[in-house]
């Protein structure tokens, strides 16, 4: 599920930093109405049916988003992190990947120390079976 940055989008270290500086307030407020303009039917003035709902469409989305993040603003920690947590499990999951090749790759020198003769044998019951 993506959060309400990314909804409006809004790149999350760039969220991150303007509320560390304390303009994170200001910019969505600014932001908010930007994009009310272009998709607001009122504003937009698109005229056809279809299209109006569209735009009714993209309206309910970017005020739910800016009224989740106004309405819970102790979710703001969480919604900014979200982007490291997912490189540190990302990271996680590949560093276990790379100790388990080195293991085979070990186990595989290890073999070939051991019995040259008989390397090809050992190779496919250990990585055909």
């Amino acid at each position: 599920m993506s959060s309400p940055f990314e909804q409006l989008g809004i790149n999350r270290s760039f969220a991150k930093s303007l509320s560390c500086s304390g303009g994170l307030e200001k910019f969505l407020k600014e932001h908010y109405r930007k994009l009310q303009h272009y998709v607001h039917p009122d504003k937009c003035g698109i005229g056809s049916p279809a299209l109006d709902a569209v735009a009714n469409t993209l309206s309910a989305a970017v005020n739910s988003a800016f009224a989740e993040i106004t309405d819970h603003p102790d979710k703001l920690e969480s919604w900014l992190a979200d982007e490291d947590a997912e490189y540190l499990q990302l990271i996680a999951g590949l560093s276990e990947k790379l100790e388990r090749l080195q293991g085979v790759e070990r186990e595989y020198n290890h073999i070939d120390q051991v019995q040259p003769k008989n390397k090809g044998i050992l190779f496919q019951l250990f990585f055909l079976s």
